[in-house]
């Protein structure tokens, strides 16, 4: 197995590529698009706008070979030095048979973003054995009007500038939102989203003993349909992070069981979960009801957590996929304890 690679730090004045892996997100939404686009100069990035966010096939950016060469040249670029992805969507699992992931790994470069972006982030760690960020994108996250949450924006440079200490506790914001604003609409614009009091994680199973892992996921809907393919596996002892939008209790519970019946949770060693945008805070009992048949079944006890912030509520913090994470049940705590899973490069 080869080493992992953890991309250079950002830092102010760097160069950002802009890339739609999937939804013409751009195209659908250009005032989410333009304020994203300036709040990342605000922070002190250039910006490189990608032919994919000019550009629109019919449900997606552009087709699958021509996203796959512009991620390929955002690589070989070397005036760019991070890729921030607009949105998601649901095809980015189109781009997969025409990645070239040697390719790929001889030019390590951070790369950011959530929902769908999620295949292409994990399937990048595991081929090309690249550290990835499940963090913010464009539009949903640096397009927020009138601008990104504090958290969200203070968690992704963090991050990304790599100056964060290590082992570093997750924190979480005092307040947040999944009030629903459609961007189509008048109404964007006039005013914030509703902020409701983050009353912060709940343990679903809390054990006797704190494990550790590799932290890998995203969102379960999109991820499901790669699962086990030549393009991604959960590595044995992960720790998984998953995360949904706007599904009801009953289809939440199917993509439960079907990472059950997929052998999931007989090899990862804990389970986080975000915040599930539009699914009602009195749903969290239930889902620890359905956890917990779940694990019987198993027979395992490990780590479940549940109400963390990231995915598709705000604001986020910024994941790095491949680092290793520690998770303690006792002290209600989880770290991250290093941003590589083997403490080295080979780049």
């Amino acid at each position: 197995m080869k080493n992992t690679l953890f991309p250079p730090a950002l830092k102010p004045g760097d160069t950002l590529a802009l890339f739609s892996p999937s939804s013409p997100g751009p195209q659908k939404f250009p005032r989410q698009y333009e304020l994203g686009k300036q709040t990342l100069k605000n922070l002190g990035y250039s910006l490189v706008e990608g032919v994919t966010c000019t550009t629109m096939d019919n449900y997606r950016s552009a087709p699958p070979h021509q996203r796959a060469n512009e991620i390929h040249a955002f690589f070989e670029n070397p005036q760019i030095q991070g890729i921030i992805c607009t949105i998601g969507g649901y095809n980015s699992l189109e781009m997969l048979p025409y990645l070239d992931f040697n390719h790929i790994r001889k030019y390590p470069k951070f790369i950011c973003g959530f929902s769908d972006t999620s295949v292409l982030l994990n399937v990048l760690y595991y081929r090309s054995r690249l550290i990835t960020f499940h963090g913010p994108a464009v539009i949903p996250s640096f397009g927020e009007y009138p601008h990104p949450f504090e958290f969200t924006v203070s968690s992704f440079r963090q991050i990304a500038e790599q100056t964060v200490a290590l082992p570093y506790s997750f924190s979480y914001p005092e307040k947040w939102t999944d009030e629903y604003i459609e961007w189509t609409s008048y109404e964007w614009g006039t005013r914030p989203r509703k902020q409701f009091v983050n009353d912060g994680p709940v343990w679903l199973n809390v054990t006797e003993v704190a494990v550790s892992g590799v932290l890998v996921g995203g969102n379960t809907n999109s991820l499901i349909n790669i699962l086990d393919t030549e393009y991604w596996e959960i590595p044995d002892g992960a720790i998984l992070f998953i995360e949904d939008t706007y599904i009801s209790l009953e289809q939440w519970a199917m993509m439960i069981w079907s990472l059950k019946l997929r052998g999931v949770f007989k090899h990862i060693h804990a389970l986080l979960i975000g915040k599930i945008e539009g699914m009602s805070l009195n749903k969290v009992k239930d889902m620890k009801t359905i956890i917990q048949e779940v694990l019987k079944h198993e027979n395992r006890d490990i780590p479940v957590v549940a109400q963390l912030d990231f995915g598709h509520t705000a604001p986020i913090m910024t994941l790095p996929i491949g680092s290793i994470v520690r998770v303690d049940p006792v002290r209600k705590d989880i770290q991250l304890l290093q941003l590589d899973s083997e403490g080295g490069s080979d780049v």
